[in-house]
């Protein structure tokens, strides 16, 4: 079974990422709002909001963590594509190096 490629454009992808990021900061925030709400509910001093914090930190580090997995996954595929430059890589560019010195001299009478 072969990965499949991902051909969206850039701002969908960073799009995603971005959704990808804000989830993992409202997984962070949202348990201990609920643990505020249920303190204030029951009477309690900080039980359920310090409960909901460590359940949201926790949640939110294991997803930080598969987010960034994920992340150096796709950055070592896209590497492997990439080949070393070899000597053939470098033979014409002499040519092509006094061709466009010409090109690049400024003319006279202007810009």
């Amino acid at each position: 079974m072969s990965k499949s490629v991902d051909d969206r454009s850039p701002t969908a992808k960073a799009l995603s990422k971005v959704t990808e990021i804000t989830t993992i900061s409202l997984m962070m925030i949202i348990p201990a709002i609920i643990g505020y709400f249920i303190d204030q509910y029951f009477g309690t001093v900080i039980l359920f909001t310090a409960i909901g914090l460590v359940m949201g930190i926790g949640a939110a580090i294991w997803q930080l963590i598969a987010f960034v997995s994920s992340q150096k996954q796709l950055s070592s595929s896209a590497a492997r594509k990439l080949r070393p430059l070899d000597d053939s890589d470098f033979e014409d560019s002499d040519a092509d190096q006094d061709e466009t010195e010409e090109e690049d001299e400024p003319k006279k009478g202007g810009w």
